[in-house]
């Protein structure tokens, strides 16, 4: 039976991964700041507590896990945080965080279930990334820049893990209806203008739980703006010029 783990498991995307995989023969480690030291939940399912932001209880937290004998199969490093507003109206508090919880913290914690994956040769690392890393919109500079990062950081990995047969997945959703939303965005404003165009929970936990059987390299949610994403790459001011209104809906 394979083990998976999933960080930022107790709400969102997170939450809904881990419902999903329960339908499957799999052991799943639900990951989160707020579960207490390493507990069986059901027969399948353990909450542990780690901090993405602390190195120490990442190692704790993994150190647990390998004593129980959980150790990661695959990982989803799901856990993230934003704040949208211009660069220069964040505190360092909010800058610091992001970069942490979103970059660093995902190297730190993937650093430490490489070595057995290598050992193994086997494995999955599938990481949540966003079409913001991408295509970076206004009021979101430097959350798109920690997702800029870690599209960076995932391809070079693949590269490196490859000889060891793990392999590195990467997904890239658009604006999801979940708590960080509304935690990244306190006047509810970009919520409203995206309406409709949200997508739900367990739309991107569905297409995160495909990747598990086909282990595809990147998967931009929805379709049409990975290929706006495409498109960016190849004409940016083009694309910032007709498509005005999208790039400030914040």
């Amino acid at each position: 039976m394979k083990t998976i783990w999933v960080t930022g498991a107790s709400s969102g995307v997170g939450e809904e991964i881990c419902k999903q995989l329960k339908e499957r023969d799999v052991q799943v480690v639900k990951l989160a700041r707020r579960y207490g030291t390493l507990k069986k939940v059901d027969g399948q399912t353990y909450t542990c507590a780690i901090d993405m932001t602390d190195v120490d209880s990442i190692h704790s937290s993994v150190n647990q896990l390998y004593s129980a004998n959980l150790q990661p199969d695959v990982l989803i490093n799901n856990a993230g945080i934003g704040r949208f507003a211009s660069s220069w109206d964040l505190s360092d508090e909010d800058v610091q965080m992001m970069f942490q919880l979103n970059m660093i913290g995902v190297i730190q914690l993937t650093n430490r279930v490489v070595p057995h994956m290598k050992k193994n040769q086997s494995g999955h690392i599938i990481q949540l990334a966003s079409l913001a890393g991408k295509v970076a919109t206004a009021k979101a500079s430097v959350y798109a820049g920690t997702k800029h990062a870690l599209l960076g950081y995932s391809n070079g990995l693949r590269l490196e893990l490859k000889p060891f047969h793990v392999s590195v997945s990467v997904i890239n959703p658009g604006p999801i209806d979940t708590p960080f939303l509304q935690a990244a965005d306190k006047t509810g404003s970009y919520s409203d203008n995206m309406g409709a165009h949200l997508l739900q929970p367990d739309q991107v936990a569905e297409r995160v739980v495909q990747t598990l059987k086909t282990k595809k390299r990147e998967v931009n949610l929805p379709r049409s703006l990975g290929i706006l994403g495409k498109l960016y790459q190849l004409a940016p001011h083009f694309i910032e010029g007709i498509g005005k209104p999208f790039f400030y809906k914040k």
